[in-house]
């Protein structure tokens, strides 16, 4: 549904006057577009979430999993994937401005699936793990602070490892590492502190898990972790007792074929939550007890075939919003969350072809979060900058002289009506991104104007006539 809301401007002056103002703010923010309401009464904050047109990079052939750190010590975020095909792991030094440079580490032999990133050996140097999912090993490199990686050492997992995440499980302040097997089990391996791990302890969980997370769902300050189970449609969560080992498994229906999960407090009660993207192309949120139980409540439709999803406050506004990247439609669905544990679509943003794996972080260092996706069929990696603008409205006072202008209805669905008592005008609307979408006559009078093929969003309106030019902002 096409919503539009426009307050009556009166006189020539007022209309003159709010000309001026976005016209400066225009100047303000010469590169995105920029958005202002104006009301008769008080001010208000109005944000449109937005980002940028995808900027690819290339790295190895089919990269399947994407982590980011500062691998270089310069301050600037960086970006390393692990690439399927070409057995390798790029890593992406970035310039501070969303620009970044290639190095290339090849692993030998298997097939690399999923990487991260944490300081083993405690240097204060960030380290890669590798799951290499045709060794049944995770690959460890460690860093020395340029951007370069060692030979990676080998430590032996489960069969077919495809997700590797990290945490000190024994609470000795030394980083360990959980590993998902697709036989359905997980390898928790024990650090050392030198970047070398004792031999994998195995415990089991739900048939293909394809991803897993750590975090403290029970609220007693010891680390658990939860998997996310292909087969058999659930989340699979276990227990820790703070000493390196866990519980017995726990099941929780998720949504059909879920491939990714993450953990986050969506709905600030204090207590873990969990989300899942599912193959039948939803996200399935689970709301925490904060005992280590996990309910259903909420399934809300993205992109088709979800693989890889991330948190993040997009819009500033202190809630979690979240961010899937869709496969098979070749592109990022963005959902704003509300802060009570509800999400809407915001946006979707059209990447490389097969987006296998999502992370955000502030990569331009504007202090918002963007985007960066490895797309297995492209060999590259897609960067999305945040261009969300907040924008204070500047009050319109009531006047007693009659309307010029009115908008209705409001809200209007595939076309909105305008009354002009002027004489013909020039009536010009534009995206978020400064393009014009569409352009008209105004007449002396009622007019139609059809937004059945717009799609949702903040959109600029101006009418050029030879007695004013007045820009007035539309909100979709």
């Amino acid at each position: 549904m096409h919503q539009f809301y426009l307050n009556n401007i009166k006189t020539k002056k007022q209309i003159v006057n709010a000309m001026k103002y976005v016209l400066l703010i225009l100047i303000a923010f010469p590169i995105t577009a920029v958005f202002a309401q104006f009301h008769k009464k008080s001010a208000r904050t109005i944000t449109q979430v937005c980002f940028s047109k995808a900027t690819d990079f290339a790295v190895g052939i089919s990269p399947n999993s994407i982590d980011n750190g500062d691998f270089n010590k310069d301050g600037k975020m960086d970006l390393a994937t692990c690439n399927y095909n070409s057995r390798s792991v790029s890593v992406l030094l970035g310039d501070g401005s969303g620009g970044f440079a290639l190095t290339e580490f090849y692993l030998g032999p298997g097939g690399p699936y999923s990487i991260v990133s944490a300081d083993f050996n405690g240097d204060s140097i960030l380290d890669l793990a590798v799951a290499n999912k045709n060794m049944d090993s995770v690959e460890v490199l460690t860093g020395n602070g340029q951007g370069g990686f060692s030979v990676a050492t080998s430590f032996a997992t489960g069969d077919s490892p495809v997700s590797v995440s990290v945490a000190d499980f024994n609470g000795d302040d030394i980083m360990d590492l959980a590993v998902a097997n697709r036989e359905g089990s997980v390898s928790v391996l024990i650090g050392d502190g030198t970047g070398n791990f004792l031999a994998a302890t195995q415990f089991g969980v739900g048939g293909v898990p394809g991803s897993i997370i750590i975090a403290d769902f029970n609220n007693d300050s010891k680390i658990d972790f939860a998997t996310a189970n292909f087969n058999t449609n659930t989340i699979s969560v276990l227990m820790g007792d703070g000493t390196g080992s866990f519980s017995t498994t726990t099941n929780f229906i998720a949504g059909g074929g879920p491939t990714a999960i993450i953990t986050a407090d969506f709905n600030k009660d204090g207590k873990m939550d969990l989300a899942t993207t599912n193959a039948s192309g939803t996200v399935s949120i689970l709301t925490g007890n904060g005992q280590g139980s996990f309910v259903n409540n909420t399934s809300i439709t993205v992109g088709t075939y979800p693989m890889s999803l991330i948190h993040a406050d997009f819009n500033g506004d202190g809630n979690i919003d979240l961010a899937t990247a869709n496969t098979n439609s070749d592109d990022v669905s963005v959902l704003i969350g509300d802060g009570a544990g509800s999400f809407s679509m915001s946006t979707d943003v059209s990447v490389g072809d097969s987006p296998h794996s999502i992370v955000s972080a502030d990569i331009n260092g504007d202090g918002k979060m963007d985007l960066a996706v490895a797309n297995f069929y492209t060999d590259d990696v897609s960067i999305l900058l945040n261009c969300t603008v907040n924008i204070t409205s500047l009050p319109v006072n009531e006047s007693s002289m009659p309307d010029i202008i009115r908008i209705y209805p409001n809200p209007a669905n595939d076309y909105f009506m305008i009354d002009w008592v002027l004489p013909e005008t020039t009536f010009k609307l534009y995206d978020i991104f400064g393009r014009e979408v569409l352009i008209t006559k105004l007449f002396t009078g009622k007019n139609m104007i059809e937004t059945i093929n717009l799609a949702r969003g903040i959109y600029i309106y101006d009418i050029t006539g030879k007695q004013m030019v007045g820009k007035v902002l539309v909100i979709e």
